[in-house]
């Protein structure tokens, strides 16, 4: 049940990957961090993370040309589109830009009842597939947050 309408929920986030990949040319990675739960201060946390999340949503705001509200609150921090054949350097970014504050935001996750996502879309351009390989630095940090990883492909 959880995983049904958490994916309808993402759904428009999901149709703006799709109509950004539309312009790619070459195969495409977009990996990103979904920290969501009931409800928790977005600001509190991008301070904690001391990076601006690149999309959120407050549980019961409408989403932008639906007929719907958002089923819970979320802070969404993003890689991509990136054009490669090598997710590892598209979420080493993403780890990058966190900086090390996995263990602060696992607090604060703790905390607020959170739970944490990684999403990564693979948009694959005239059949080359990308290398998906997780090095051990990916794996602390889904185990340190306790996240799910998510992977959706689109090819063309």
């Amino acid at each position: 049940m959880f995983t049904t309408w958490r994916l309808t929920q993402e759904s428009p986030r999901l149709d703006r990957l799709a109509t950004d990949y539309k312009s790619m040319s070459q195969t495409s990675i977009r990996v990103y961090l979904s920290v969501f739960g009931d409800c928790f201060d977005l600001t509190a946390l991008t301070t904690l993370v001391g990076v601006t999340p690149t999309e959120t949503g407050i549980k019961g705001q409408p989403i932008a040309d639906r007929r719907t509200t958002y089923k819970e609150t979320y802070w969404d921090l993003s890689i991509g589109p990136t054009e490669s054949l090598d997710l590892a350097e598209v979420y080493e970014a993403l780890l990058n830009k966190l900086n090390g504050s996995e263990e602060a935001i696992c607090q604060f996750m703790s905390a607020n009842h959170l739970s944490a996502k990684f999403n990564i879309v693979i948009y694959i351009v005239n059949g080359r597939t990308p290398g998906i390989y997780f090095n051990r630095a990916f794996l602390n940090s889904v185990e340190m947050l306790q996240a799910e990883v998510d992977i959706d492909t689109y090819v063309t």
